[in-house]
C-alpha cells in the first residue's frame, strides 16, 4: 500500500473520506487536495486503470482495515464421534447441536469408531451415517473415508446450488 508520495501513478481515480467519488485527477491535483484537508492520499486499488485512491488520514485507515479482518472469521472445522452404541437421545443432543453449527456455517467433520470386534459389522456404521443424512436436511456429505478403526466424513451446508445448475441463469 503507497500513500501521499509514493504513488506513482500520474493519473489516479479519486475518492472521499465519506465515499463520495471525486473522479479522475492528476497526482498532484489529488495530492493537493489531501493535503489542503489534512489528510492522506492512500492507494487502494493499485491494479486498476487508473489506480483508485481515497483521501483519509492513514491512521484512521489502518484502523478500518484491522477492524474489517477481525470481522471476518473463518469457519472452524468441528468433529463429532459417535459409536454404534448410540442411544437415541444422545444421537439426538448432537443432531441438534451438527444443526446449529451448520447454520452459523461451520463445516463438520463425522466419526464412526468401531471398538473391538465392531470393526465387523461396518455394516451398522452405514446405517448411523445414513440416520445422520436423513436428519441433517440441506447439507452435503463427502464420501466415507475409512481410516484404521473408524469411518470419517464430512458434512457441510448446501450453497443453495447443485452440480447440475448453472450459475449464469440461462
Amino acid at each position: 500500500m503507497r500513500i501521499n508520495r509514493q504513488i506513482t501513478a500520474n493519473e489516479l481515480f479519486i475518492i472521499a473520506e465519506n465515499g463520495d467519488k471525486l473522479g479522475n485527477m492528476s497526482f498532484s491535483e489529488a495530492l493537493t487536495l489531501a493535503e489542503s484537508e489534512g489528510k492522506d492520499l492512500i492507494e487502494i486499488v493499485p491494479n486498476a486503470k487508473p489506480p483508485v485512491c481515497k483521501i483519509i488520514e492513514f491512521s484512521k485507515f489502518q484502523y478500518q482495515q484491522n477492524k474489517h479482518a477481525k470481522q471476518k472469521k473463518t469457519p472452524i472445522m468441528k468433529e463429532f464421534r459417535f459409536g454404534l452404541n448410540i442411544g437415541d437421545h444422545d444421537l439426538a443432543t448432537k443432531l441438534n447441536q451438527m444443526s446449529e453449527l451448520l447454520t452459523k456455517g461451520h463445516p463438520l467433520k463425522i466419526v464412526v469408531r468401531f471398538f473391538g470386534r465392531e470393526i465387523n459389522h461396518k455394516d451398522q456404521g452405514q446405517v448411523l451415517i445414513d440416520k445422520l443424512k436423513k436428519s441433517l436436511p440441506n447439507t452435503t456429505f463427502d464420501d466415507i473415508k475409512e481410516e484404521g478403526r473408524s469411518f470419517i466424513v464430512m458434512v457441510r451446508k448446501n450453497s443453495g446450488k447443485t452440480k447440475n445448475e448453472k450459475t449464469d441463469g440461462i
